[in-house]
């Protein structure tokens, strides 16, 4: 299977203009949490929380910017919670584990240079493990 480049969803994240790690990242984690979602998170030490649904870890919020790694089967019901945020990039995945994406490293080096990624095919575990400090 053919990596696919989601070098472009993250640069969308990376374009909105809005006071997203400021202070709308906690507002979409209250939303979350209000709609029966746990948001696993520990400010001043990560850059992505996890989002936990009945006990089963369903997606990956970048801190740093409005992008959102979610799995399809729960992805209606999130994107109904967050409607408001319109801003949001999502990334709809079938499984966290797999290995199915890639960065053009060229234009993205300066953010995820330091975490030891494979930037021709890594997962969505792989990206918040390799970025989250």
């Amino acid at each position: 299977m053919k990596a696919i480049d989601i070098t472009p969803k993250i640069k969308e994240s990376m374009s909105k203009q809005v006071l997203w790690s400021i202070d709308l990242f906690y507002s979409v984690s209250e939303q979350l949490s209000i709609n029966g979602f746990e948001v696993s998170f520990w400010d001043g030490e990560e850059n992505w929380a996890g989002i936990i649904f009945e006990d089963t870890r369903v997606g990956f919020l970048w801190k740093k910017y409005p992008l959102f790694f979610i799995l399809e089967s729960i992805s209606d019901k999130i994107k109904d919670c967050l409607r408001q945020y319109d801003f949001l990039v999502y990334v709809i995945v079938d499984d966290l584990l797999k290995q199915q994406f890639k960065l053009n490293n060229e234009e993205l080096n300066y953010y995820f240079s330091q975490g030891g990624i494979n930037f021709h095919r890594f997962s969505p575990e792989n990206l918040w493990f390799y970025t989250n400090f």
